[in-house]
């Protein structure tokens, strides 16, 4: 990787640690909402038996995948990426190369409709026509992300 890419290439990993924090933070806030209204049924004892099975695996998606943990740990990483990016000008290129492949390591797990997203993303931000568009797929996961690109 050239020199010339790794500004591009930072920028690039931001964008999806960005929109998958933000992703997992609203999904973890969303699902607390939704255990707290058939939760507060099933305490008054207004509610049947599917509502509380229904609780008991919306408990069990929150407790086994931790989207809150995730969430932090993203948006911890996107900081790592912004302070390589502040020191971009400033590290030589085996300094900058190093830096960027220990920060790749500790990536965030994110879903592929993001990956395009976050290209078009940086494209637009450097001033670089894209040369593809999103699907509807990708336009609805980026606005629940919080990241839809607009040219």
């Amino acid at each position: 990787m050239t020199r010339d890419e790794i500004p591009f290439q930072t920028g690039y990993s931001i964008r999806p640690e960005h929109m998958q924090s933000m992703l997992l933070a609203r999904l973890e806030r969303a699902s607390h909402f939704l255990l707290m209204t058939p939760g507060a049924a099933i305490a008054a004892r207004a509610a049947s038996v599917p509502s509380g099975l229904g609780v008991f695996v919306l408990a069990m998606f929150l407790f086994v995948w931790q989207p809150g943990t995730k969430s932090v740990l993203a948006s911890a990483q996107k900081q790592n990426y912004e302070n390589l990016r502040a020191k971009i000008d400033d590290l030589p290129k085996a300094g900058l190369q190093q830096g960027f492949a220990l920060l790749q390591e500790n990536d965030s797990q994110t879903p592929g409709c993001l990956c395009e997203v976050a290209c078009m993303g940086e494209m637009i931000r450097r001033g670089i026509t894209p040369d593809f568009s999103l699907t509807w797929l990708q336009k609805v996961m980026a606005f629940m992300a919080g990241d839809l690109p607009r040219q």
